[in-house]
């Protein structure tokens, strides 16, 4: 009798530590969160690079693109060309005005 209250207290303990060890399922299923976590971050990651990959040919490619995106985020216009710029109530000029 001793023996089996022995054996089911070692199985116990064997058990609580399998599960809430250092290295039990709760770490594991925290450990698979983070796995899963970061694996969308590598595809949104992905995603932005492949975007960004497109912008470049275009604008190595595209003489019409590369002067819209000149004229937008540069702030540029050709001579004789009026540019005006629209800013968003959340944007501010580069001296921190809105």
């Amino acid at each position: 009798m001793k023996n089996n209250i022995l054996y089911i207290f070692i199985i116990l303990i064997l058990l609580i530590y399998f599960i809430f060890g250092s290295n039990g399922l709760l770490k594991y299923n925290d450990l698979l969160e983070i796995k899963e976590s970061y694996e969308r971050q590598i595809v949104e990651l992905e995603e932005k690079i492949n975007d960004l990959e497109k912008r470049i040919e275009l604008l190595k490619r595209d003489k019409d693109y590369l002067e819209e995106t000149i004229k937008k985020e540069l702030n540029m216009a050709k001579p004789n060309e009026d540019l005006y710029i629209i800013l968003d109530d959340n944007e501010t000029d580069s001296n921190g005005n809105n």
